[in-house]
């Protein structure tokens, strides 16, 4: 496809100034001098600060009307700063040099220096520096005479403005559909059962902890409140746990979060475990009390954020409903049933998930036809 917007290529150290940074700003230093003037760090939200500062420090540099960038954190994103503020050295600000102010626009710079620099791959390991900035080549209109277009250029930045408006409804769209919870309920006869008339609970034990992984390695999975790595602090040499249970997450912004485990393991006293009680093992399908469970456990935690938590003696004022028979005995079948909607919904929304961040991840280059 041929291309009818003609563009320079150019080096973003050839347009721009990149003034000294405040290396020694810290969130301590913020709240010992709070004012109204924002200092930004690492954060891929262009709101997110350090803190608020006085205005005119001593050995503060301050900016204003210019953008930004992460050179480490979020790395890579750009921002457009018309007021004036601080940063600390994970954030740097650039400011057009004052032969070329006339002829860009800061606005096509910012998506355009974004989209380079997310396409170079910087990151946490490979951080975006003023010198690597500087040799990063960016994509600038030109008219016939080979001149900035600064029409174009404004052009250009009010598509790709529409673009990050088209993303932003697509993000609210998909955490509806993320957080949205299909009840098909009524179409069963359900009974609400208490979680500790079909299972028994144990503690964490609280020898586990980080001193002791790092002495007793091993290949036995050790447990605990984190959600990442499927819960997973480390591996030691034993285990107390041979089983298949469900493990939960009894503290912290995560609590209620609940795992299928199926074989040799031990937890620490951040986790617990539901042991399925011997007389309902040929009665209830696991698959479908990991999804039930699931469905239930979050929203029956207490406090907020990360002092949220579900001990032992709340999970035993929990109920969940279980699909039963006419003789009000458990239904294998329907429980198996249910189950399986719960999966492919599931794997509906991690389909829908998967095509989301594809889509916001996505970095686009817009031309436009003379």
């Amino acid at each position: 496809m041929k291309l009818l917007t003609n563009f320079r290529e150019t080096e973003i150290g050839n347009l721009f100034d990149f003034p000294e940074t405040n290396s020694k700003i810290t969130k301590k230093f913020c709240n010992l001098h709070k004012g109204i003037i924002p200092v930004y760090a690492s954060s891929s939200n262009e709101k997110s600060t350090l803190g608020f500062i006085e205005d005119n420090l001593k050995n503060v540099k301050y900016y204003k009307n210019c953008l930004s960038w992460n050179r480490n954190g979020s790395v890579g994103y750009v921002f457009m700063r018309e007021h004036k503020f601080a940063t600390n050295e994970d954030h740097r600000a650039m400011i057009i040099k004052l032969n070329f102010q006339n002829q860009l626009d800061q606005t096509y710079l910012k998506f355009e220096i974004e989209r380079q620099l997310l396409l170079n791959g910087f990151s946490y390991l490979d951080k975006c520096g003023v010198d690597k900035i500087k040799q990063v080549k960016i994509l600038i209109p030109v008219n016939e005479k080979k001149e900035f277009d600064l029409i174009k250029q404004k052009s250009l930045a009010n598509k790709y403005i529409e673009v990050k408006k088209i993303k932003s409804g697509l993000e609210i769209f998909y955490n509806d559909i993320i957080k949205s919870q299909i009840d098909f309920s009524n179409k069963y006869k359900l009974k609400l059962i208490p979680i500790m008339e079909i299972f028994n609970s144990i503690k964490g034990n609280q020898k586990y902890t980080k001193k002791y992984l790092h002495d007793h390695k091993g290949k036995y999975h050790v447990y605990s409140s984190q959600t990442t790595n499927f819960g997973q602090i480390g591996s030691i040499d034993t285990y107390d746990y041979e089983q298949e249970c469900f493990t939960w997450t009894t503290d912290g912004v995560h609590a209620g979060t609940i795992f299928y485990r199926n074989g040799k393991f031990s937890i620490t006293t951040h986790c617990g475990i539901l042991n399925l009680k011997e007389k309902y093992k040929d009665k209830v399908d696991f698959e479908y009390l990991y999804f039930i469970l699931s469905k239930t456990l979050p929203i029956n935690t207490l406090g907020e954020g990360a002092n949220k938590r579900l001990g032992i003696e709340r999970m035993a004022e929990i109920f969940i409903e279980i699909p039963i028979k006419e003789n009000e005995g458990f239904d294998l079948i329907k429980q198996k049933e249910m189950a399986e909607k719960y999966k492919k919904i599931k794997e509906i929304k991690k389909q829908i998930k998967d095509d989301y961040q594809e889509i916001i991840s996505s970095t686009i280059k817009i031309v436009e036809n003379n």
